[in-house]
């Protein structure tokens, strides 16, 4: 006879940035690559975790399903995106096998460089 308990404790993400991620653009350009780290997160289930980003308006990306602490292809340990300049929230959200969530958000920012010839 098996006992099957609910599980109600949502995932928890081991590094979500605490601090903006900032980047200036080249030269006259209107848009930065930002790299955004590899994400980690892990579950009292020991279960699949799947990890969901919304990086921009319009832009999601979802990672996957896999073994927890690798939501990211194996072997990667960022991804890049272009940002245009200013600043964005990025929103992660972690579901585990029950479907509790854990959401992750940080800002990023793109600084605009411009050069004045004289």
């Amino acid at each position: 006879m098996f006992i099957v308990l609910p599980d109600y404790e949502p995932p928890e993400f081991g590094n979500c940035p605490t601090s903006p991620i900032k980047r200036t653009t080249n030269d006259k350009q209107a848009t930065a690559i930002i790299d955004i780290p590899r994400l980690t997160a892990s579950d009292n289930s020991k279960m699949n975790i799947s990890i969901m980003c919304d990086v921009m308006p319009g832009f999601l990306v979802t990672i996957g399903e896999n073994t927890p602490g690798f939501f990211f292809p194996i072997g990667d340990s960022v991804l890049s995106f272009l940002f245009p300049i200013g600043k964005r929230t990025v929103t992660c959200i972690a579901t585990d096998y029950s479907g509790n969530e854990r959401i992750c958000s940080f800002q990023v920012e793109v600084i605009g460089k411009l050069s004045f010839y004289h």
